[in-house]
């Protein structure tokens, strides 16, 4: 079955997106109202089998391998659209406490500068639940996709590390 344009787009749109719910989805999605969203999501559940629930909160999310294929063909279509639409991600994932998923859209989109200011304003919790060594690999992510040196990276690496030790 091949998709009309509107779900076309709203799945290229979504793609990007670790999970899907009407919040999440209309952060990237423009053109559409809430109750469409619940609406488009609810009839992919239904029709589709690229749609799966999973973690414990059984979030819906699409399969990865077609994940994988949307975002890749996203990328290779409109890079600047990818860019945009991981950005309103990481902007909404980041004010709602989803600090972990806010990050990973920053290393999608090679902004080291978005990952120092998450480990900025969110690392004291992981330090306090000892989990220095999610910082250590989101830091070390972030140096690898640096284009320029970034001094501030490398304080957070360097204490991140040295956390991890214990």
């Amino acid at each position: 079955e091949t998709f009309d344009t509107r779900t076309r787009d709203f799945v290229t749109s979504t793609s990007i997106l670790p999970w899907l719910s009407v919040e999440l989805c209309a952060a990237v999605v423009d053109d559409m109202t809430p109750s469409e969203i619940e609406e488009m999501l609810v009839r992919l559940e239904q029709d589709l089998i690229f749609i799966v629930s999973s973690g414990p909160q059984r979030r819906a999310r699409y399969h990865q391998l077609f994940a994988d294929l949307v975002r890749n063909t996203l990328r290779l279509e409109d890079r600047d659209r990818e860019r945009d639409l991981r950005r309103r991600a990481a902007a909404f994932l980041a004010t709602n406490d989803n600090v972990a998923a806010a990050v990973e859209q920053y290393l999608e989109l090679a902004d080291a500068a978005g990952v120092v200011r998450m480990v900025v304003e969110h690392g004291r919790l992981f330090y306090e639940r000892n989990e220095s060594a999610t910082l250590v690999r989101w830091l070390r992510s972030a140096e690898a996709v640096a284009t320029a040196p970034a001094p501030e990276l490398g304080i957070h690496l360097l204490a991140a590390e040295i956390a991890a030790l214990d």
